[in-house]
C-alpha cells in the first residue's frame, strides 16, 4: 500500500482498507493535512475509488464546484421586487371631481347691491334711483307704495307737504304709478304742482324728470 501512495503522485485513489492514517504515513503529510486539502469533513470516513489530492492546498477542482452553490443560494435570497401596479386611467377619470358652473342667482327686488354698495333696492328700479340720490333714505323699505309707512316707522317725517330734496310717494293709480306704487325725488315745487325727478317711468335706467299735481302725494322728509 505505501508503494501505491508513493507512486501516485499528487492523486491517490482510495483501496479497500485504507485510511487517512495509512495514506499519509506514506507521504510527509498528516491526516489532518490531507483531510483540509479535501474538504473531508470526518478523517475517519473514506470510501472506496475516492480520490485524495496528496497535498496541503485545497485542490481547484474542489474551490471550483463550490462556488456554483454558493452563487445559487445567493439568488434564491435576493427579495423579489414587485412594480407598483399601475392606476387605471378610467379610475383616475371617474375620480377626477367636476367642476360645475356657478347657477346665477335671480336678483331680488329688494337685495341687489351690484350698482351701488350700500344700495339694498334692485338696479333700474325708482327705489333703486332715489336710494343713490338721497343717501339719507334707508334700506329695504320695501316697493315704493311700502316706503311712507316704512319710512315712518324709521322715524321720518311723512306729509302732505312738498319740498326740493324730499322723496315723492305715489301709490298705486297717482301719478300713473304701477300697482308697486312709485317714488320719485322732489326737484321744484311751484303752488300745488311738483316737479320730480324719476328712473323707470320711461324704463329701467333712463332717469326722466315731469312736473305733476302735488295732490295726493305724500312725501317723505
Amino acid at each position: 500500500m505505501v508503494e501505491a501512495v508513493q507512486a501516485a503522485g499528487q492523486k491517490y485513489t482510495v483501496q479497500a482498507g485504507d485510511t487517512l492514517s495509512t495514506i499519509a504515513s506514506a507521504t510527509e503529510l498528516t491526516a489532518e493535512e490531507i483531510a483540509a486539502a479535501n474538504n473531508i469533513n470526518d478523517a475517519n470516513f473514506i470510501v472506496i475509488g475516492q480520490e485524495i489530492n496528496l497535498t496541503k492546498e485545497v485542490s481547484e477542482e474542489v474551490v471550483a464546484s463550490e462556488a456554483p452553490v454558493a452563487q445559487e443560494a445567493a439568488v434564491e435570497v435576493a427579495p423579489v421586487v414587485e412594480e407598483a401596479a399601475p392606476v387605471s386611467e378610467e379610475v383616475a377619470v371617474a375620480e377626477a371631481p367636476v367642476a360645475q358652473e356657478a347657477q346665477p342667482v335671480a336678483p331680488s327686488y329688494n337685495a341687489d347691491y351690484t350698482a351701488v354698495p350700500g344700495n339694498s333696492y334692485y338696479a333700474g328700479q325708482c327705489t333703486w334711483y332715489v336710494k343713490n340720490q338721497l343717501p339719507w333714505v334707508g334700506n329695504f323699505w320695501g316697493n315704493a307704495a311700502e316706503w311712507a309707512n316704512n319710512a315712518t316707522y324709521a322715524g321720518r317725517v311723512v306729509d302732505t307737504n312738498p319740498a326740493v330734496g324730499t322723496v315723492a310717494v305715489m301709490m298705486p293709480g297717482v301719478a300713473y304709478a304701477s300697482s308697486y306704487g312709485h317714488v320719485a325725488v322732489v326737484t321744484g315745487v311751484n303752488g300745488d304742482m311738483i316737479t320730480i325727478s324719476e328712473m323707470n317711468a320711461k324704463g329701467e335706467f333712463v332717469v326722466s324728470s315731469r312736473t305733476i299735481p302735488a295732490a295726493g302725494v305724500l312725501f317723505i322728509h
